[in-house]
């Protein structure tokens, strides 16, 4: 099988962190049984943070890393910042880009800045909510977590009694 002599040790990152974590461990087993159904040489690391991950890495002699992480830590650059420290290549985009696309205030601001048009949007602070801000709005409207991923903290305001609660 020439395919699995050109990846080398494939290691899936799994778990994580973050409140995404079951669905991470389900994404990183579906692509752990692929890789490995294909015949390559693949290995399953359940990530519970830094420290654990960086001696796992470096006892495992990774030759790269599929990133299966969701949330905090897999998505907004953080691992994608400690395997670069580590010289280990693995999927998806850097550091920084990650840590941009993840946070969804400033994606908006680079967005804009661009020309790229978007839907309309505010950033309201919860512990100083301008609730002035969101008056432009029609309901039903969303709100959801800057730094958030998948639906995780997302509402959907029918009511704008709905608002502090959200």
């Amino acid at each position: 099988m020439e395919l699995t002599r050109n990846f080398g040790k494939v290691v899936v990152l799994s778990g994580g962190p973050s409140s995404e974590r079951d669905i991470s461990v389900k994404s990183a087993a579906a692509v752990f049984n692929a890789l490995y159904s294909a015949g390559i040489d693949a290995v399953l690391v359940d990530v519970t943070g830094a420290e654990s991950l960086k001696r796992d890495l470096a006892a495992l002699d990774a030759d790269i890393v599929f990133i299966a992480l969701h949330g905090r830590f897999g998505e907004d650059g953080g691992v994608q910042a400690l395997l670069d420290e580590q010289g280990i290549p693995y999927t998806g985009s850097g550091p920084l880009a990650s840590r941009l696309s993840f946070d969804k205030a400033m994606s908006k601001e680079i967005f804009c800045a661009r020309g790229i048009p978007t839907p309309g949007y505010t950033v309201i602070e919860k512990e100083n909510c301008n609730l002035c801000k969101i008056n432009d709005f029609s309901l039903p409207c969303v709100i959801k977590p800057s730094n958030e991923g998948s639906n995780i903290g997302m509402s959907v305001i029918k009511s704008w009694s709905d608002i502090m609660t959200a």
